[in-house]
Order: C-alpha cells, then sequence, then structure tokens
C-alpha cells in the first residue's frame, strides 16, 4: 500500500461516519452527488494536502520545535456539541467556533506536555488503501490549514475528531474544489469561512476567501 499526501474532505465533521447527514463530501460507506452540493462546486473543498507520517517515533516537544501536524493526540474528550451523531455536525456559527476552538487547544495542550502519543499515529498518508482515517483518506474542516496536530478520543486509527490539512508550503495547503479547480488556502484564513468551505449544504455565507 503506497503512501498519499492528499485527502477527501469529510467537511466540518468531528467523526468519520455521519450517515446521510454527513456535511462534507466524504463520509464512511456515502457517496456525493454533484447535486447535493448546494452551496456551489466552487465555495466547497474536495480534496486537499496532508503531510506524510514520518514514522519515526514519538514527537518532540520544547522551545523552538514546531508542531507537526502529521501526528496525531489520542486521548482528548470527544468533540462534539451533543452526545450523539448529529452533535458532531458543526456549523461557523460564533458559539460553534469557540466550542472547536477550546476543544483544539486541549489538544494542543496534551501535544506539547507529551502526552496523547500512539504507535499509529506518526503514520498519517502511509496506508491509503486501508481506508482508515488517520492512515489515510479524510481530513476534517473544523479549525485551519496547518494547524498543527490532529486530534482523536481514542486510539483507534478508524476515527479522528480533528485532522486539517497541512503541507510543507509556507502560508497554506494546496486544495482542490469540487468544481475541480485548484486552489491555494491560506493559513491564516478565518476559521468560520474554512468551516464554511468544507460544508456541501449548509447554506453558510463564505464571502472573500
Amino acid at each position: 500500500m503506497s503512501p498519499t499526501s492528499y485527502g477527501f474532505s469529510a467537511g466540518p465533521a468531528s467523526n468519520w461516519s455521519q450517515g446521510g447527514s454527513k456535511p462534507g463530501i466524504a463520509s464512511l460507506g456515502q457517496a456525493t452527488r454533484i447535486g447535493a452540493i448546494s452551496d456551489g462546486t466552487s465555495n466547497t473543498i474536495a480534496m486537499s494536502e496532508l503531510r506524510i507520517g514520518l514514522n519515526k517515533g514519538k514527537w518532540q516537544t520544547g522551545p523552538g520545535v514546531p508542531r507537526d501536524p502529521s501526528y496525531g493526540v489520542t486521548g482528548i474528550p470527544r468533540v462534539q456539541w451533543a452526545n450523539n451523531t448529529a452533535g458532531r455536525t458543526w456549523s461557523n456559527s460564533p458559539g460553534h467556533v469557540a466550542l472547536l476552538q477550546d476543544a483544539y487547544n486541549g489538544c494542543l495542550a496534551m501535544y506539547d506536555a507529551g502526552s496523547g502519543w500512539s504507535g499509529s499515529y506518526d503514520e498519517q498518508g502511509r496506508f491509503w488503501a486501508a481506508g482508515r482515517t488517520f492512515w489515510g483518506p479524510y481530513h476534517t474542516t473544523l479549525i485551519k490549514p496547518n494547524a498543527g496536530p490532529a486530534c482523536d478520543y481514542d486510539t483507534s486509527v478508524t476515527n479522528i475528531d480533528i485532522k486539517e490539512p497541512s503541507s510543507y508550503h509556507t502560508g497554506g495547503v494546496q486544495a482542490v474544489l469540487c468544481d475541480g479547480s485548484v486552489r491555494f488556502i491560506s493559513e491564516s484564513l478565518d476559521q468560520a469561512t474554512w468551516i464554511a468551505a468544507g460544508s456541501i449544504n449548509g447554506s453558510e455565507a463564505i464571502g472573500d476567501w
């Protein structure tokens, strides 16, 4: 199985299996027709870059050591606003943005403390054909590109709560939109706009991005 440095967008979903309520184009066992992208194909993320994991063991922390987006942190509280699958589908409302940022800040604190390590989580993108979320085919649009490590509530590579696009480019990532065009997405993009760009049918206003 060859590694890959691209993943399909699950949109603003903190779960890999959203059923028919999926907010992005990719979800476990679900296809997406062009007609279902009511937000517009030129306004919706289809795929984006993901750094391939280095498979060298635990990340390094400390002064001057940047957070590596190819790693993942496990053992965080599940990222949800209600205790059901619907509570893992997110809008770009101020309340949802604040909840997501709080959850991610907790994940980053674990990373910086060196906790939350799992031996499977330095292998991002290395097993594309396995169809497992962290190993390959999915990313979320919840925080922003190049934000830092992925975050998961357990050690299973099948699920993921937050896994943002990442690259070695300065300032952002290359993404494919649902109309087939390629766009460079800035890592300084407003978080609410990024959530809207991942949604296929949320009717959010994207504005100038």
